[in-house]
C-alpha cells in the first residue's frame, strides 16, 4: 500500500483544475480531531462517553494483541450539510463498524475475525438529518490482522466521493497496468516453455524458468490490483502474494542449473528463509486467526532487516552461479548475462526499496528489468532446445542404423552344425548394445560361437561390437587363440578406444572342444566354472595378444553355459548383486530362463547368455549298416 498516498495526490493534482467546487466540499477529519483506544466495548460508541485515557491518533501505534480497537473522532462535518448525497469514506485495511452521532451506519467485513475486502474503501451514504447537528462524532470499531496506518474518515456528497475514488484508481491502473500486461505476455510464453518441457523431460530448467515466470507475473497482477483499488477480499489477496513469492526458490535453483552447479548451502539457506518468511507472513493474513495474523506479520516486521539481508543474498545467486566469470564458456555467456541482468534488478531493488521514494521507481525499473532478462533467456533456451533436439534427431537416426546392424550381425536366426545345438538370450539395456555373438558353422563341420563384452554402452560400444563379429565372421580357418590374436590386433589398429572381453569355442563333430578366453568371464559345464586362463582383453595392447587354449571331450547331452558380465553385475532394488554363485546355481537352465532370471532380478547391462549342447549325430540306416551323417 505505499504507492496509496502518491496515487492520491496524483489523482487529486489531475482533478484540481476542473472539480475546484468539489474538492471544496469534500472534507477529511484531522487526525487531530481523533483518539484511539485499544479493546473492544459497544459502549464506545456513544457520543458522549468519556475519553479520559484515550490516546491521539497522531500515536497510533499497533501491538501484539491488539486486535479489537476503537478510533473516535470529533469534527464539524459542514460538507454534509450541503450534499444533497451526504456520505461518509473510511479508509482503513481491514474489517470496521462505522458510528456516526452513536448510530451504525456502515460495515465492511467480518468483526469475528478480521477477515475484509481489501481496496474496499467503501463509501457509505448517511440520511440527511444525520449530520444536522453542529458536531459530529465518528466512531470505528476496527478489527486488525495487520500492521496498518491509522484510519482515515472524508466526508462529503456520495457522487463527489465516488469521482475521487475512479480517479486514483485510474491512476494506479496506468501506472501498472504496462508491466502487469507485459508480465501476462511473460506467463503465457511459461506456459509455452512447460510444453517444451514436457516434450523432453530432460531439459528441466525450462520447468524451472517457467515456475519463475509465474510467480513474478502473480505478483505484479496483484499489484495491479492494488494501485487500481480493486476490491479483493484479503485471503485470496494473501494467498495470491504467498503464491507469487514460492518461485523465488526455484529462480535460485534455474540460476544454478542453467550454469551447471548444485546450489551452496548459505544460498539453499537464505532463500528458504526469505521466501518461507514472506509465505508464512501472507498466508497468516489469509487463513490465520486475527491474533495469529497480526503476530505474525509484527514478527514480519520486526525482523524486516535480516529478512531483506536474506533476499539480498538471493539476488547474488546469479553472480555467484557462473562465478568465476572469466571462466564462463563461449557458449554460455549469453545465457549467462542475461542471468546476471536479472540478478542485477533485485540487488537494486533491495539496496534501494529501503528509501521510500525510490520504491515506486525501483519496482517499475526491476519489472521491466525482470521482463527483458526473461524473455532473453527465454529465447536463448528456445534456440538452445533447438539445437539439442536437431543432435538426437541425428544421434536417433544413428542409433536406428546401429541396430539395425546389430540385428543383422546377432541374428535370431543361427547357424549351426550337426551334431550341435545353439540358444541365445539377448537382452540389450538400451536399444543398442555392447554385448555380441557369433554363432557359425564352419566349412569342416566346427561349430563356433563367440561371446563377447564391449566396454561402455550404447551406439559406440555397438558399433565396436559391430566391427568385431565383422572381423570374426571372415576367419573360418583360424583356431580360437589365432582368432583372438586377430582381433585384438583389429581392435587396437582401429583407434576406436576402449577394449573388448571375448571368449571363442570351437566344437569339433567328435565332440572335441576348443576354447580360448581374451578376458571374459569362464563357461559353465554341468554346473561348474571351467577353469580358462583368463587372458587380456581386446584392444588393450598388440604385442601381448597371445591367447592359450583349453582342449576338452564333450559328452552327447552337455552343455557349456557362456555368460557375459550383466548377468553377474544384476543388481536387485536393496542394491545386491546376483553374483557367481546364483549365475552358477542356474546356469544348467535355457539361456532365455537364466538370462529372465538376472533381468528380473535388475538389469543394469546388457545380458547375453549362450548355451552350447553337443547333441547325438543323427543316425542313417542302409540295410543292416549304419553311417553317421557327417557335416
Amino acid at each position: 500500500m505505499f504507492q496509496r498516498s502518491a496515487l492520491i495526490l496524483l489523482a487529486a493534482s489531475a482533478m484540481m483544475s476542473t472539480t475546484t467546487a468539489r474538492a471544496a466540499s469534500l472534507q477529511t477529519i484531522s487526525p487531530s480531531q481523533c483518539v484511539w483506544h485499544a479493546g473492544d466495548n459497544p459502549g464506545w460508541a456513544a457520543p458522549a462517553l468519556d475519553e479520559t485515557g484515550w490516546q491521539p491518533l497522531n500515536s497510533w501505534k499497533v501491538t501484539v494483541g491488539q486486535t479489537s480497537t476503537w478510533v473516535r473522532c470529533h469534527a464539524d462535518l459542514s460538507a454534509l450539510r450541503q450534499a444533497s448525497r451526504p456520505a461518509l469514506q473510511v479508509n482503513f485495511y481491514g474489517a470496521y463498524q462505522l458510528f456516526l452521532n452513536g448510530k451504525l451506519v456502515g460495515q465492511i467485513g467480518n468483526l469475528g475475525n478480521g477477515q475484509a475486502s481489501v481496496n474496499d474503501d467503501q463509501i457509505i451514504s448517511v440520511a440527511a438529518d444525520d449530520p444536522a447537528a453542529a458536531t459530529h462524532t465518528v466512531a470505528l470499531r476496527l478489527k486488525l490482522r495487520t500492521v496498518v496506518d491509522a484510519p482515515s474518515v472524508t466526508a462529503g456528497e456520495a457522487d463527489w466521493l465516488h469521482a475521487l475514488h475512479n480517479s486514483e484508481s485510474l491512476a494506479g491502473a496506468k501506472i501498472f497496468l504496462p508491466a502487469a500486461v507485459a508480465f501476462g505476455v511473460v506467463s503465457v510464453l511459461g506456459f509455452v516453455l512447460l510444453a517444451l518441457y514436457l516434450n523432453d523431460r530432460s531439459h528441466l530448467e525450462l520447468l524451472l524458468l517457467a515456475i519463475a515466470c509465474w510467480g513474478p507475473s502473480l505478483l505484479r497482477l496483484v499489484n495491479l490490483i492494488d494501485a487500481a483499488m480493486v476490491p479483493i477480499p484479503n485471503w485470496l489477496n494473501g494467498l495470491a502474494f504467498a503464491l507469487g513469492a514460492a518461485p523465488i526458490m526455484i529462480e535460485l535453483w534455474f540460476m544454478f542449473r542453467l550454469a551447471g552447479r548444485k546450489v551452496p548451502l548459505l544460498y539453499k539457506l537464505a532463500v528458504a528463509a526469505f521466501a518461507i518468511a514472506l509465505m508464512i507472513r501472507q498466508l497468516a493474513f489469509a487463513f490465520f486467526p486475527a491474533n495469529a495474523s497480526l503476530l505474525a506479520d509484527i514478527a514480519f516486521i520486526k525482523f524486516n532487516l535480516p529478512h531483506r539481508a536474506c533476499g539480498f543474498i538471493a539476488a547474488t545467486a546469479p553472480f555467484a552461479a557462473f562465478w568465476p566469470w572469466n571462466r564462463i564458456p563461449k557458449g554460455m555467456r549469453a545465457m549467462a548475462g542475461c542471468a546476471m541482468f536479472w540478478g542485477l534488478m533485485e540487488v537494486l531493488w533491495f539496496l534501494g526499496s529501503g528509501v521510500y521514494r525510490w520504491r515506486p521507481f525501483l519496482l517499475e525499473l526491476r519489472a521491466f528489468g525482470t521482463i527483458v532478462a526473461i524473455i532473453a533467456l527465454m529465447a536463448l533456451l528456445f534456440r538452445e532446445y533447438r539445437r539439442t533436439a536437431e543432435e538426437r534427431a541425428i544421434l536417433a537416426g544413428e542409433m536406428q542404423a546401429a541396430q539395425q546392424i546389430q540385428r543383422i550381425l546377432a541374428s535370431t536366426t543361427l547357424d549351426t552344425a550337426t551334431g550341435a545345438r545353439v540358444e541365445v538370450a539377448f537382452r540389450p539395456m538400451r536399444d543398442v548394445g555392447g554385448d555380441f555373438y557369433l554363432c557359425r558353422a564352419l566349412p569342416d563341420g566346427r561349430q563356433r560361437v563367440l561371446v563377447g563384452d564391449v566396454s561402455g554402452k550404447g551406439a559406440a560400444a555397438a558399433m565396436t561390437a559391430t566391427l568385431l563379429i565383422g572381423a570374426a565372421d571372415r576367419r573360418p580357418s583360424d583356431s580360437p587363440a589365432e582368432l583372438l590374436a586377430h582381433l585384438n590386433l583389429v581392435l587396437h589398429g582401429s583407434n576406436v578406444g576402449g577394449f573388448a572381453t571375448c571368449l571363442c569355442a570351437d566344437l569339433e563333430p567328435g565332440g572335441a572342444i576348443r576354447l580360448a578366453n581374451a578376458g571374459h568371464l569362464s563357461p559353465y559345464l554341468r554346473g561348474e566354472e571351467l577353469a580358462l586362463a583368463p587372458g587380456l582383453p581386446l584392444g588393450l595392447s598388440a604385442s601381448e595378444g597371445i591367447y592359450e587354449e583349453l582342449h576338452l571331450q564333450l559328452a552327447e547331452g552337455d552343455t557349456l553355459t557362456f555368460l557375459s558380465d550383466g548377468v553377474i553385475e544384476a543388481r536387485s532394488a536393496a542394491g545386491e548383486l546376483f553374483g557367481f554363485e546364483r549365475a552358477q546355481a542356474i546356469s544348467a537352465q535355457p539361456a532365455a530362463a537364466i538370462a529372465e532370471a538376472a533381468e528380473k532380478y535388475g538389469q543394469e547391462d546388457d545380458i547375453t547368455v549362450l548355451t552350447l549342447t553337443r547333441t547325438p549325430t543323427p543316425v542313417l540306416r542302409l540295410g543292416t549298416m549304419a553311417v553317421r551323417e557327417m557335416a
